[in-house]
Order: structure tokens, then C-alpha cells, then sequence
């Protein structure tokens, strides 16, 4: 329900579909490389990341989607939480250039400029399942998705016992300030307008769709997460890797900004953060100046658009 309104207020509609991230992983590379478990922090993230890639051999420890402007963003606001940072405050300011928001895009693009477990290549990857073609190939050892990558990773020619899941580690400790947040809120929601011509009849879908056999049924065939916590009785979503998914969405999970202009923030931050991929790609230096500047911009160009 916390990403259904403005905080404070009655809620503009109500939760239909989930989502939320994880990391999915290749247990066969695991084993290979000796790898008995995942990794429980960051550093242990970094270090199985590092172990698992070859660039000789044109094999990396992880894949990520480095233009897509939306993963970008969102990968930037779960990192921000981790950090302390609010990319947009209480009063709705933005707050792009801080040393925390800094440090978390710096964090995730270091990936690729410094820590160099992800391809350069990756700088032109533009969604989620091209990312996940490079997962179910072998070529990336580990992947950070939301659920809805399970499906079409299954229906690949990867072995379905191959695939694990595990939740996104965290920094330890906790940069000052920062949430144990592994995850943003995601999904759909579903309203019915106040003027509707068949406002009761509208009521009545949104009970069904919300229902504990519906949520089951459609959740099963979207590859999404129910929203109503009796339909994680049915063993589809109780255990497994959709039971990862599950309980971080219900326990480590927070919402982006609730703001008019969400979409233009992620425009503005997820581009500033593909281009940033694109200078690390080329061998260029990626530090924290060139962060801040990345930001900078992003920030001038969401108050250019009615921001504050």
C-alpha cells in the first residue's frame, strides 16, 4: 500500500500485481568456481563477482542493463536508500548532488569502471531480457532483476535447477544514514474513478482481481507476485525462488518517490547514469567528480521540467 498515494493521504488505488529484485545466480558456475554459498554482504558480492569472471574467456560474475535509463534509476533510488540519500525529500526538493546520493551511483557504475566484473559491452544493453540472454548463456555468471525475469529465463535452455536467487547483499555496515532496503515496491495498481458509470460494478472486479484464488491464478501466469498475503499459502508462491521475491517485497522493500513527476526522474537520473556506463565502457574515468556531474545535470534538467 505504500506505493499507492501520496503518504498521508487516502490511497489512489490498490496493489494488483508485484514485484521486487533479487540476484539471480548460475549454480553450475558457483560449484565450478568452489563457491559453496552466496554471498551474505557487499564485499562478499564483489569478491564472488570478481572469482567468477574471465574476460579472456568473455565470461563476467554479473550482467546488468547499463542503458536502460529505468533499471538505472531504479537501481540508483535502491542504492540511494542504502546510502542515506533522498533523491527527492519530504518537501519534494531534489537532492541529486548529495555526497550520499554520490556515492551510491558511483557504487553501482564502479561495477563495471573499477571493480570490472561486468562487460563493457554492457554499457549498450538496453533491457532486461537482452541482459538475461547473457545470464542463461553463460556468459554472466549472476544477474539482478526483478521477478518477472523468472519466466523467460526458465523457458531458456538454461536447466531449471541451475537457477538460484538470493537477496541482494548489503554494504556492511551501513554507510551513515543508510536502510537495509534490498528492493524497491514495484508492480501495478488498479483504481476505479470517482465518475465511473458503473462504479459498483468496477468495485466488484477489483475484489475479484484482488481475491485469493484470482492473484494466484494470474500472478502464476504473469510471472509476477500476489499482493494479498493468504495467496502465499499456494505452494507456487510459498516456497522456491518466488518465495525469495516474496518475502523481500513484504519485508525489505521500500517505494520510490511519490511524486507527479516520478517518470522524469527516472528519465533524468537513468540517463545520467547510461551515460556514465558509456564513459567507463570506453575506458574513461568514471570518479566521484564525474558522478556529481552526471548528476548535476540530471538534477538541472528534472527542475527544467517543473521540478523543485
Amino acid at each position: 500500500m505504500s506505493s499507492t498515494g501520496v503518504p498521508g493521504r487516502p490511497p489512489a488505488a490498490v496493489p494488483l500485481y508485484g514485484t521486487s529484485y533479487a540476484v539471480f545466480y548460475d549454480k553450475r558456475r558457483f560449484r565450478e568456481a568452489g563457491i559453496t554459498a552466496p554471498p551474505r554482504d557487499w564485499a562478499e558480492f564483489l569478491a564472488v563477482a570478481r572469482k567468477l569472471t574471465d574476460p579472456a574467456h568473455d565470461r563476467f560474475g554479473l550482467t546488468v542493463p547499463g542503458a536502460s535509463y529505468t533499471e538505472n534509476a531504479h537501481f540508483a533510488f535502491l542504492f540511494g536508500v542504502q546510502h542515506g540519500a533522498h533523491f527527492v525529500d519530504q518537501q519534494g526538493h531534489t537532492r541529486f548532488t548529495s555526497p550520499a546520493a554520490v556515492a551510491a551511483v558511483q557504487r553501482y557504475v564502479e561495477l563495471m569502471s573499477c571493480q570490472h566484473v561486468v562487460r563493457p559491452d554492457d554499457a549498450e544493453v538496453s533491457s532486461v531480457p537482452e541482459a538475461a540472454g547473457d545470464f542463461t548463456s553463460g556468459r554472466a555468471a549472476m544477474l539482478i532483476a526483478q521477478n518477472s525475469a523468472l519466466p523467460p529465463i526458465l523457458d531458456s535452455d538454461m536447466p531449471a535447477e541451475d537457477v538460484g536467487v538470493f537477496p541482494l547483499p548489503l554494504p556492511n555496515p551501513l554507510p551513515p544514514g543508510g536502510n537495509p532496503v534490498r528492493t524497491h515496491v514495484g508492480g501495478s495498481n488498479v483504481a476505479v474513478l470517482r465518475d465511473s458509470p458503473r462504479r459498483a460494478e468496477a468495485m466488484e472486479l477489483v475484489r475479484f482481481l484482488t481475491s485469493r484464488r484470482t492473484q494466484v491464478d494470474l500472478n502464476r501466469a504473469y510471472g509476477s507476485l500476489p499482493v494479498v498475503k493468504d495467496a502465499y499459502d499456494d505452494p507456487a508462491f510459498s516456497t522456491g525462488n518466488a518465495a525469495v521475491f516474496g518475502r523481500l517485497l513484504a519485508q525489505e522493500s521500500a517505494p520510490v518517490p511519490m511524486i507527479p513527476d516520478e517518470s522524469r526522474f527516472e528519465t533524468t537520473v537513468g540517463a545520467g547514469v547510461r551515460d556514465l556506463f558509456a564513459r567507463a565502457a570506453m575506458g574513461q574515468r568514471v570518479d566521484r567528480e564525474q558522478v556529481r556531474e552526471a548528476l548535476s545535470d540530471a538534477e538541472q534538467q528534472m527542475r527544467g521540467a517543473g521540478g523543485s
